[in-house]
């Protein structure tokens, strides 16, 4: 089944490869569909924490107190589990935003008349981002539903293992996420001083690394995730 899950995931991959090899895309698109990745990772986690098997110290417990603590417990997990998800999506797109208009506008010329979410949902519908993020969804989604529908998985995995992945998976995205960014903002901060065509490459290579490593780091996370069961 580990073979099968990577696969499946690796595929949401495929939509910013083929949006670098035949749309044009370069860093700011990958990093933005990127982000929003990690969003759907979270709100999977969400689920799969609902569905899931308590660690077996709070099983212990809850085995004492019937199916009304079972469902407070379970209501308290999806409760912060949610809090989390949506301070991370909150602080993120504010960073991702304001990155963003700066690398296109600058500091000194950021439009006053747009504000930030606003300005995603341009960028998303500009880039056909929409349809990359609907195919890295169904990933999630086929991935999901292979394991907790068809292999039942909810019946061996616990929701402390889903914290544990959410962390892995999150950050084998962030990790090269962040220094994506800040190659970015160098980038910018050289155009002018740089031939266009020259700056073109600079971006496409960039680019290609990020493409090549959160897939190479995310399939580690899926493998130890797997090694240590």
């Amino acid at each position: 089944m580990k073979d099968s899950i990577a696969k499946i995931l690796i595929l949401s991959n495929v939509p910013p490869l083929i949006g670098f090899l035949f749309y044009g895309w370069r860093l700011k698109e990958v990093i933005l569909l990127y982000w929003l990745e990690t969003i759907v990772i979270g709100l999977f986690s969400i689920l799969i924490s609902l569905v899931s098997r308590p660690s077996p110290d709070a099983a212990a417990w809850l085995s004492k107190h019937g199916n009304i603590a079972l469902g407070a417990y379970k209501a308290a997990i999806a409760i912060l589990m949610t809090i989390l998800v949506g301070v991370y999506t909150l602080v993120t797109s504010l960073i991702v935003a304001f990155l963003l208009l700066v690398t296109e506008y600058g500091f000194d010329r950021l439009p006053e008349a747009i504000t930030l979410p606003e300005y995603l949902y341009h960028q998303m519908s500009a880039q056909n981002i929409w349809l990359a993020l609907g195919v890295v969804l169904l990933s999630h989604l086929t991935a999901f539903i292979y394991r907790f529908v068809i292999k039942r998985e909810y019946l061996t995995y616990q929701d402390r293992q889903q914290m544990d992945l959410l962390a892995s998976r999150v950050g084998a995205i962030v990790y090269t996420v962040v220094p994506s960014m800040i190659i970015l903002v160098i980038l910018v901060s050289l155009e002018g001083t740089l031939a266009e065509s020259t700056l073109k490459l600079l971006h496409a290579g960039p680019a290609a690394l990020l493409i090549v490593f959160k897939t190479y780091f995310e399939y580690q996370a899926h493998k130890n995730e797997f090694a240590d069961r």
